[in-house]
């Protein structure tokens, strides 16, 4: 041990060692030149890449063939004709890397030229892909300079373009819009997975996509409806006379009403087969489509709140009723039938905000000796919600 450090003495057989080096130098150098031989085949089929990195590899090779031939050229044990021949060989193979490399460094010119045209083109990709294998250490100081600046270009071009396309996605998936466009910005983003946490931001894309263009099964619903004045129903031995209803109902004054609620289906949305729920507000006075006197019918202002089930074009609702109409145990049980719905018309079922068009009906009972019936016409704004990708 001297200042600090340690030193190791070996005592071998110095003939033995020298034989041994001499047979292990003679093998490596002959492997050596076949790896060249590759090498310069990869060169020829314009595989650059292959040869960076391959040269790379056989540096340290290249250096103990040097550090070894010179000290078999001291050896004792080692027959001059050995020599010469170990020499020789060596001498060749050497020669050969250092042809190619220079040939390297010369084709390096040339592939920056066609790097900066890749990165005219936008090949991001291709570009990566050299980069990948590609090493300094064979380069001068002039071309690693160039080659540093155009990493900088690179990486700035490609940063400005990844975050373009981003925005683009975005954009065109907020607007739920099933078109050739957001393929064709993807599959572009997909050739830059490489680049930064693309590859997350490619599966968070593909979950947005599914939501925002996928089935609604869900919606909250507001509208209003006008009805006929509600009519008194007879009931005899509990059962309820329907022969006169059609004389007593009119339309010359309209009884408002307004809606809100929600709607679920079930399976899938196109089907439309689910339940609904809604509170409706009916108004304390008639809208007049005739110059009449008011209507002293005292059926009016009240709200009820029901539920019921969806089944196509057909929706019925019973509930409780809030009222001041002195009359106990009230029940409303309503049933309409869509004329017109918007997003069937667009064939965009459970896709867009949509506005349907009904008629209705409503019985409004204690289910004793008070019944009232009527008839109307209304309309809904739907705005859907609780996308699904399952349909």
């Amino acid at each position: 041990m001297a200042g600090g450090k340690y030193f190791v003495q070996c005592a071998v057989n110095k003939n033995e060692f020298e034989k041994d080096l001499y047979n292990s130098l003679n093998t490596k150098s002959q492997i050596f030149q076949t790896m060249i031989f590759n090498l310069d085949a990869s060169l020829r089929n314009s595989n650059s890449r292959r040869v960076f990195f391959g040269l790379k590899d056989l540096k340290k090779d290249y250096y103990l063939l040097t550090n070894g031939v010179n000290f078999i050229s001291g050896a004792n044990t080692i027959s001059k004709e050995e020599k010469q021949q170990l020499v020789s060989q060596i001498a060749e193979v050497l020669g050969s890397f250092d042809n190619l490399e220079t040939q390297i460094l010369s084709d390096f010119d040339n592939k920056l030229i066609e790097l900066e045209f890749n990165l005219t083109e936008q090949n991001y990709a291709e570009i990566h892909s050299f980069l990948t294998a590609f090493r300094l250490e064979n380069l001068t100081a002039s071309q690693q300079l160039n080659f540093t600046d155009f990493k900088t270009n690179y990486t700035n071009s490609l940063n400005v373009y990844s975050n373009n396309l981003e925005v683009k996605i975005e954009k065109l998936i907020r607007k739920r819009e099933e078109t050739g466009e957001i393929e064709v910005f993807l599959n572009d983003f997909q050739k830059i997975s490489f680049h930064k946490d693309n590859q997350k931001k490619i599966e968070r894309f593909g979950k947005l996509l599914e939501r925002r263009l996928g089935l609604s099964k869900s919606a909250l619903f507001f509208g209003l409806s006008g009805s006929s004045p509600y009519k008194a129903m007879q009931v005899s031995n509990g059962s309820i006379d329907l022969s006169q209803l059609g004389d007593q109902l009119n339309f010359e004054q309209l009884l408002p009403a307004y809606h809100i609620g929600l709607k679920h289906f079930f399976s899938n949305p196109e089907r439309r087969v689910g339940i609904s729920g809604k509170y409706s507000s009916v108004a304390n006075t008639f809208l007049k489509l005739k110059d009449l006197p008011d209507i002293s019918n005292p059926i009016k202002n009240f709200t009820a709140l029901q539920a019921g089930f969806i089944l196509g074009p057909l929706e019925v609702n019973y509930g409780l009723v809030q009222s001041n109409l002195g009359i106990d145990n009230l029940k409303l049980v309503s049933a309409k039938f869509d004329l017109f719905r918007s997003d069937v018309i667009a064939q965009k079922i459970g896709k867009l905000n949509y506005l349907n068009i009904f008629l209705t009906t409503d019985l409004l009972s204690n289910f004793q000796n008070d019944s009232y019936f009527q008839v109307g016409i209304g309309l809904n704004y739907n705005l859907i919600f609780n996308r699904t990708s399952r349909y």
